[in-house]
């Protein structure tokens, strides 16, 4: 395993290397998202399933993280924006992970989920509660994490694919990838339980 790859997470994150599974998130936007999509698969904490979650610190780290564990044959799990770089890269990480990795079809998780978001719902989505992104800020100290609010402020005046097919697209892959995150964890809930009730509603903003 390459160390120079894996040092960050040693130093600022050592509880990565000794959870059950631990899902690698590109930044501090997809750090904070997949938290809450997975606890409310769970309709509990992370911890309590032996499931962790790491900030990568940014596109390329997260690659070279992930590259790094599946050669030394660690089993981890991704979660990453498609930024159109390292395409052969993310393939073979991609074949090693299977399910476990998840990449948007295209662009970063701010773009992908204001897609859904209709105006009026713009102020509460960009609220952040309970200073959540400060808190997780502090806790990663190898790099600043992407000013997520500032990213969804400025796509608020661009058009925004709010279609059912998009958002049923999108929902059927996050289910497919949180379900593979937590048959790993040993935690799967009920199918019809109200566990999967935020991917299986109606899209937001739509017709």
């Amino acid at each position: 395993m390459d160390s120079a790859k894996i040092a960050r997470q040693r130093k600022t994150d050592p509880a990565a290397f000794l959870a059950r599974l631990t899902i690698v998130a590109e930044g501090a936007s997809e750090f904070g998202f997949i938290i809450d999509l997975l606890e409310k698969a769970l309709n509990s904490s992370l911890e309590q399933h032996g499931i962790h979650v790491t900030d990568g610190g940014g596109h390329e780290r997260a690659l070279n993280f992930l590259e790094a564990l599946a050669v030394g044959g660690l089993r981890f799990g991704g979660f990453v924006d498609e930024e159109g770089v390292y395409p052969t890269r993310w393939q073979r990480v991609e074949a090693a992970l299977g399910k476990l990795l998840f990449r948007w079809k295209s662009g970063c998780t701010e773009k992908n989920i204001i897609d859904f978001v209709s105006d009026d719902k713009l102020e509460a989505l960009l609220t952040d509660p309970e200073d959540e992104k400060d808190r997780n800020a502090s806790s990663n100290t190898g790099g600043s994490p992407r000013p997520a609010g500032k990213r969804l402020h400025d796509d608020q005046g661009k058009s925004r694919r709010n279609t059912k097919g998009a958002y049923n697209d999108t929902a059927r892959s996050l289910r497919s990838f949180s379900t593979a995150v937590l048959r790993f964890g040993k935690a799967i809930p009920a199918q019809g339980s109200k566990s999967w009730s935020m991917l299986s509603a109606p899209a937001v903003g739509t017709d």
